[in-house]
């Protein structure tokens, strides 16, 4: 199925696949067969002008689901410069949202921690976050996303720095959606020990 998706760019076809990863994103076999497609066809694709959006956003969230050393690719494929130029200028929520998830997948690997905190990326997930309050799925994402770098130093030291971030985050508290509490009391949890520290 990668194989025909990625022959004839089929964007229903594309779906199907991102539907399997996202749903068997724990199973390690499937990981591994669309690892072995990351590189030389995933990944062409963030890069390629040839591609609709549709199927350019169903790649972005397959990327989000696979597991790999994500480290030694941030310089490879250019992905800091990615995600910056679309985190800056993209104003369609369906690809935000498909970018910050991607995102959120490589902020758990500690080897790109160093890379992110000298970026742009954390002040213009903030800056979308106060444009996107009535985003509740972006919202929700970029919190996550935050919470997933807080164990690394680095990205911690940023975080816990940023005063309008943190009070975010506090407001958050009152939303009556039951995930962004959730991910927020618990992004406040860790932010609280470290900050004690």
């Amino acid at each position: 199925m990668i194989e025909r998706v990625l022959k004839n760019s089929d964007f229903e076809l594309m779906k199907i696949i991102r539907v399997i990863i996202e749903n068997c994103n724990n199973d390690k076999g499937i990981n591994k067969i669309y690892k072995s497609y990351l590189e030389e066809h995933f990944m062409p694709i963030l890069t390629s002008k040839q591609e609709t959006n549709e199927y350019l956003i169903e790649t972005i969230y397959i990327l989000s689901y696979i597991e790999t050393d994500w480290d030694s690719k941030l310089e490879k494929f250019n992905l800091i410069d990615f995600f910056e130029k679309n985190l800056k200028t993209q104003n369609y929520d369906e690809f935000l949202l498909a970018v910050i998830s991607f995102f959120g997948n490589i902020a758990t690997d500690k080897g790109c921690s160093g890379k992110i905190a000298k970026s742009k990326i954390i002040p213009l997930l903030n800056q979308i976050l106060v444009r996107k309050m009535d985003s509740l799925n972006i919202v929700f994402s970029i919190i996550l996303s935050l919470y997933q770098m807080l164990p690394w130093k680095d990205t911690r030291e940023l975080i816990i720095k940023n005063e309008e971030l943190i009070q975010i985050v506090l407001n958050c508290l009152k939303c009556p959606n039951e995930q962004i509490n959730f991910i927020s009391m618990r992004f406040l949890e860790i932010v609280q020990i470290f900050e004690k520290q």
